[in-house]
């Protein structure tokens, strides 16, 4: 039966912020939020919270490991920050977007923002 580890609301919102709103692909530099013009006090998200390990383990499911909790998949330290392009590009692609990568990829990232 698939094990399903969404990320909470407070996770999406930290990553995307550690990562200082942009996409964690190194060529990437998309910003992934913007003002909406639906309201004066809206914006316009386009990034997407990406598991490093799978949130479930389902046929579809790449970078599965079965050897963490539902907790574990759901925490913090398995997500990394990207644009829809790219999130959706390391999903199908599990053998060249590795764990190390990613994590690696992660850790990129957030120093970056830090020096922005």
């Amino acid at each position: 039966m698939p094990r399903l580890a969404e990320f909470s609301a407070t996770t999406k919102t930290a990553l995307a912020e550690r990562a200082g709103f942009r996409c964690s692909f190194p060529q990437c530099t998309a910003i992934t939020i913007g003002p909406s013009d639906e309201s004066a006090d809206q914006s316009a998200r386009t990034g997407m919270a990406c598991h490093i390990y799978a949130a479930s383990n389902g046929p579809a499911a790449r970078r599965v490991n079965t050897s963490l909790s539902v907790d574990e998949l759901r925490s913090i330290d398995n997500g990394i920050w990207m644009c829809y392009t790219h999130g959706k590009l390391i999903d199908a692609d599990e053998a060249t977007y590795t764990p190390e990568m990613l994590k690696y990829w992660r850790k990129l990232a957030e120093r970056k923002a830090q020096l922005r």
